[in-house]
């Protein structure tokens, strides 16, 4: 190799070194620097939607401490069952079941819920119609949606 390059004359010498320069200097950009400008921008998008996604929980943690000592429970004039459904198709929630449950209360699935549909119904049906949930499964779905398992408790007499 040393020969090979002591038969080179000075000018394809510095020619030589000017683009093994080049090639290292666009080595370095697109294997190292680039792809941690990519890495910062995923990172900062991903920062920016847990900030957006905690603002959307604290207001509606806000909305539900606030609602909360004003549970004035009417007498129930339909069944739980019904209730559950109507409120939830008013409330934009997907119920995939509801079923009783052994201990007397009624178990409930949602498919596909969002945040600030989920929550805020939840909180309805403990207001105004007594359905208080005493378990509650929340697992975000693969479509970004959360799907529920709860168990509610029935309005007590």
């Amino acid at each position: 190799m040393k020969a090979w390059w002591n038969e080179r004359t000075g000018r394809e010498r510095g020619m030589l070194v000017a683009m093994g320069t080049m090639l290292a200097g666009v080595g370095v950009w697109y294997g190292v620097y680039a792809p941690l400008l990519d890495a910062g921008e995923r990172a900062r998008d991903r920062y920016e939607s847990a900030l957006s996604t905690g603002a959307e929980v604290r207001r509606a943690t806000a909305r539900i401490k606030a609602m909360q000592g004003q549970v004035a429970i009417a007498e129930p004039t339909r069944a739980p069952e019904q209730v559950i459904a109507e409120t939830a198709a008013t409330a934009g929630v997907l119920l995939v079941r509801v079923e009783p449950d052994p201990e007397g209360g009624l178990r409930v699935a949602l498919d596909a819920a969002s945040a600030t549909n989920l929550f805020p119904w939840l909180a309805l049906l403990q207001r105004e119609h007594g359905l208080s949930a005493r378990n509650l499964t929340v697992v975000k779905g693969e479509g970004g949606g959360l799907r529920v398992d709860a168990t509610l408790d029935r309005p007590r007499a």
